[in-house]
């Protein structure tokens, strides 16, 4: 079964130079938020609502969400 954190860890180096150095920790912008939704719908197959979404504030927020996704 897929788990979330390497997927978000992938969708991370995509979008950010910086992912390496990235923990749950790395607060998130809505428009990096944008830039995430976009590469993880297209990798996981799944449309992220907005609402869930807008919840993110940090790189953990993502996984929380990621495993909710994948778990089904």
């Amino acid at each position: 079964s897929m788990t979330a954190r390497p997927i978000v860890l992938a969708a991370l180096a995509e979008v950010f130079a910086e992912a390496d150095d990235m923990t749950d920790a790395t607060p998130l912008d809505s428009l990096d938020v944008v830039f995430l939704v976009t590469d993880l719908e297209s990798r996981l197959g799944v449309s992220i609502p907005d609402r869930v979404a807008f919840g993110w504030r940090s790189v953990g927020d993502v996984v929380a969400s990621v495993e909710g996704l994948v778990r089904t």
